[in-house]
């Protein structure tokens, strides 16, 4: 890009580094650039900008999502619960359907199953998410590195 628009590298990787530092977008006022230029130029710091707070701000989006997929596991076995209860009542229920109490015996045998299916696929999640923030971390790290003198 700097030397699409006429730019000094140099300047524009100083401008980048500054607001990877500072989380704040400034355009050096000693460049001469035209409009468009300076449009494209402060875009770019914006979009830069943005990856940073991203990747700060990861750790904690992580742990808002820790603590939903931990209480989704705990709501797995109230609706096991639920399930299971309905079931039961179905089937001895004198009044229900043939039709009826062998669905709820379907649902009666596959509730179990269910149950630890979708309990490990929450966990599996959990344990995926926990390593972004070392991924964020490492990212934050190269992206600083890239822009040091």
């Amino acid at each position: 890009m700097p030397a699409r628009l006429n730019l000094n590298a140099k300047a524009f990787m100083g401008m980048a580094k500054a607001t990877l530092d500072s989380g704040s977008v400034s355009i050096s006022a000693d460049l001469n650039l035209y409009a468009a230029a300076k449009a494209e130029v402060e875009a770019a710091l914006n979009k830069l900008k943005g990856i940073v707070e991203g990747l700060k701000a990861a750790p904690d989006r992580v742990q808002a999502l820790a603590v939903k997929a931990t209480a989704a596991v705990a709501q797995v076995p109230v609706l096991a619960t639920q399930v299971t209860t309905t079931a039961q009542a179905t089937i001895a229920n004198p009044f229900a359907s043939a039709e009826s109490k062998t669905q709820a015996q379907a649902d009666l045998s596959g509730v179990t199953q269910i149950q630890a299916d979708v309990t490990a696929q929450i966990q599996d999640v959990q344990n995926k998410i926990m390593g972004i923030p070392a991924l964020a971390a490492s990212a934050l790290a190269k992206l600083t590195a890239s822009f040091a003198s």
